[in-house]
């Protein structure tokens, strides 16, 4: 997504459109079941996005805040190792 956002406004002298699949999580503030972290690989990605519910603790792994998670589940799919999950129950 930061890819194609950087592409789109780098051009100034062109339009670009980009069409999301799902509501902006800034306006559809729907709560859902807040994610969970299983051995994480401590890459840092997930923390990138900027998510309040994100954070680090001290060996660098991600640590999720339920009370603040409104599980959109963007850390999810930003995780390539498959460490955080949607809860099951």
């Amino acid at each position: 997504m930061r890819r194609n956002l950087k592409e789109a406004t780098q051009a100034a002298d062109t339009l670009s459109v980009l069409i999301f699949k799902s509501p902006c999580r800034l306006i559809d503030r729907t709560r859902n079941k807040p994610v969970e972290v299983h051995e994480c690989k401590a890459c840092g990605v997930c923390v990138q996005l900027g998510c309040p519910a994100l954070g680090k603790d001290a060996d660098g792994c991600a640590v999720v805040d339920p009370t603040s998670c409104i599980g959109c589940n963007q850390c999810v799919q930003s995780c390539a190792f498959g460490c955080i999950k949607s809860r099951e129950d």
